[in-house]
C-alpha cells in the first residue's frame, strides 16, 4: 500500500510537471510568435512620458538643499527620456502625419512654458543650461513642423529674449546649439521668421484681439511659478526679489548700444537678431564663426519685402553699425601708418593672429567690416541698403571724417593708411557705392575750379596733402600712394557707376 501510494504521487507530480512545463513553453513560444510576427510587447509612452515629467515637478516640492546641481539631480536624465519617448512616438506616426499623445500632452499641458520660468530661475544652478539643451535637441532631432504651435514658439522666444545678457556667458555653447536650431528651422521654412521675430509685439497684438490669449499665457507661467513657490524660503525671497527687480529686457547687454542717429528706429528688446550679435562676438572663435554664419543665414532667407523689413525693424544695421565702431576704437592709436598700410584684406571667416595685439585689434576691425560686407551682399536690397547707409553715416562720417580733418599729423596718417585698406578691402556694391560718395562726393557733373560751391571737403583735403606742410606727411602720400590708394579704386566703381545711369 505504501509503494502503491507513492507510485501514486509521483504519477501526479510528473503531471503537474508536464503542465507547468507546457504553460511555460507555451508562454514562451507566444513570445517567439510576436517576435517573428514583428510585434513588439506594448509600451505605455504617455505613461512613461508624463512619469518622468512629474518626477521633474517633485523635484521642486520635495528637495530643500539650494547648493545641488542640475546636472546633480535626475533632471537631465528624465529631460533625455522624455526626449526620447517624443523622437519614438514620432517615427511611429509620422508615416500618418498625426500628433502622438506625448506630443499633444507636452503642447496641451504647456511643459515648455514651463520649462523656461524653471530655466530664467536658474534653480537648481545650471537649470538654464538644461533647457536650452532640451528645447535644442527637441526642435532638432523632431520632425514635426513645432514652430508653428503657439505652446512652442512662445516659450522659444521668452527663452531668446534670456539671453545675451552677459558677455562671456557660461552657457554660450548651449545658447548658440540653440540658436542654431532655431535658425535651421528658419531655413527649412522661412515663414517661420516672422513667428520668431515679431515677439512680444504679436502677443501684445493677440491680447488686444482676444483677452483668452493673455489668460492661457499666463496659465502656462503659473505652473512655473508654483513650483518655485515650493523652494525653501531663502531661494522664494531670492525669486522674489527678482520679481521686483527692474525688467532688464530691454536693457541692451554690454557691449551693445544703440545708434546716435535720430533717425535709426529706436532698438527693440533683445531678440534673435540682437542674441546672435552678442555671440558673434564672443572671445571664443568657434562660437563667434557659427553665430555670423547662422545670421548670415537669417538674413539670406528674407529675400521677400516684408521679411527684410522685419529684419531691418530689429535693428540689424544698426547693431553692425556700433560693433564696428567699438572694434575702430580698439585699434591702437599708436599703431603705425606703414604698418596699417601693409595689412592685405581679410576673410571674415578667417581667425586673429594672436601673437600681435595691434594687428590682432586692426584685423578684427576688417573681418566684421568684410562681414557686413557679406551681409550686404546676401540681404535683400532694403537691408542691404539700410546696412551700407548705416555703416557710411555711422562709422565713415562721425568716426572716421573726424579723424581725417585732425590737426595731429601722426593722427592724419593713422586715418589715412585706415582709409586705404579698407578701399581694399571693401567689394559689397552696394557698400563700395557709399564709400565712392564718402570720398568723391555725389556730384556727377565736370568741375570747374572756380565752382567752390560743388566742391567736396574729403576729397580736396586728399589731394592737398600730397603737398602738406609736414614732409612726413607729404613723403607718405607720395611714398606710398596714400592718396591714389585711397581713390583709385574709388575711382574705378565711380566711373562704373557712371555707365549705369
Amino acid at each position: 500500500g505504501i509503494v502503491q501510494g507513492s507510485a501514486d504521487r509521483i504519477t501526479e507530480g510528473n503531471r503537474d510537471s508536464a503542465g507547468v512545463g507546457g504553460a511555460m513553453l507555451g508562454r514562451l513560444g507566444a513570445f517567439l510568435q510576436q517576435a517573428v510576427e514583428g510585434h513588439e510587447p506594448t509600451i505605455d509612452l504617455l505613461a512613461s512620458f508624463i512619469e518622468h515629467w512629474k518626477g521633474i515637478t517633485q523635484y521642486y516640492i520635495e528637495t530643500t538643499d539650494e547648493k545641488i546641481t542640475a546636472r546633480h539631480t535626475d533632471i537631465p536624465w528624465r529631460l533625455k527620456q522624455m526626449l526620447d519617448i517624443l523622437v519614438y512616438e514620432e517615427k511611429q506616426h509620422q508615416p500618418k502625419g498625426e500628433t502622438g499623445p506625448c506630443l499633444e500632452y507636452l503642447l496641451q499641458h504647456k511643459i515648455l512654458e514651463t520649462l523656461c520660468t524653471l530655466g530664467r530661475a536658474e534653480y537648481p544652478p545650471g537649470m538654464r543650461q538644461q533647457v536650452l539643451l532640451f528645447f535644442s535637441r527637441v526642435l532638432a532631432q523632431m520632425q514635426h513642423p513645432l514652430l508653428h504651435y503657439l505652446n512652442v514658439h512662445r516659450p522659444v522666444q521668452k527663452l531668446i529674449r534670456l539671453g545675451g545678457v552677459t558677455l562671456a556667458s557660461s552657457t554660450e555653447k548651449e545658447e548658440l546649439q540653440f540658436l542654431t536650431s532655431v535658425c535651421t528651422k528658419i531655413k527649412q521654412d522661412p515663414s517661420l521668421l516672422s513667428h520668431i521675430l515679431e515677439g512680444k509685439n504679436l502677443l501684445a497684438a493677440a491680447k488686444n484681439s482676444s483677452p483668452a490669449v493673455f489668460v492661457e499665457e499666463e496659465a502656462g507661467n503659473s505652473v512655473g511659478e508654483h513650483l518655485l513657490s515650493t523652494q525653501s524660503p531663502s531661494e522664494s525671497t531670492k525669486q522674489s526679489q527678482a520679481q521686483t527687480s527692474p525688467d532688464l529686457s530691454n536693457v541692451p547687454p554690454p557691449g551693445v548700444h544703440s545708434c546716435e542717429s535720430s533717425s535709426s528706429p529706436a532698438k527693440p528688446e533683445n531678440n534673435l537678431i540682437s542674441f546672435l550679435m552678442q555671440l558673434c562676438c564672443s572671445e571664443k572663435s568657434r562660437i563667434a564663426l557659427k553665430a555670423r554664419e547662422n545670421l548670415l543665414l537669417l538674413v539670406s532667407v528674407a529675400q521677400d519685402t516684408e521679411s527684410a523689413r522685419l529684419i531691418e525693424s530689429n535693428a540689424l544695421s544698426c547693431l553692425l553699425t556700433d560693433h564696428l565702431c567699438e572694434f575702430y576704437r580698439a585699434i591702437p592709436a599708436s599703431m603705425p601708418p606703414m604698418e596699417i598700410s601693409m595689412l592685405q584684406p581679410v576673410s571674415w571667416r578667417s581667425s586673429r593672429d594672436p601673437g600681435n595685439s595691434s594687428v590682432a585689434a586692426l584685423e578684427e576691425f576688417l573681418l566684421w567690416m568684410d562681414y557686413c560686407g557679406e551681409l550686404v551682399r546676401e540681404a535683400h536690397t532694403v537691408v542691404s541698403k539700410a546696412i551700407a547707409k548705416a555703416i557710411v553715416d555711422g562709422f565713415f562720417h562721425k568716426v572716421l571724417l573726424a579723424q581725417l580733418l585732425q590737426m595731429s599729423e601722426f593722427g592724419i596718417l593713422n586715418a589715412t593708411a585706415i582709409l586705404s585698406v579698407l578701399v581694399r578691402q571693401i567689394s559689397a556694391p552696394a557698400l563700395l557705392e557709399q564709400l565712392v560718395f564718402f570720398i568723391l562726393g555725389t556730384e556727377r557733373q565736370p568741375e570747374a575750379a572756380t565752382d567752390l560751391h560743388h566742391r567736396h571737403p574729403l576729397r580736396d583735403l586728399l589731394i592737398e596733402h600730397c603737398n602738406h606742410l609736414s614732409d612726413e606727411v607729404s613723403l607718405y602720400f607720395y611714398g606710398t600712394g596714400g592718396a591714389e590708394h585711397s581713390m583709385s579704386v574709388p575711382r574705378q566703381e565711380a566711373c562704373w557707376l557712371a555707365r549705369e545711369e
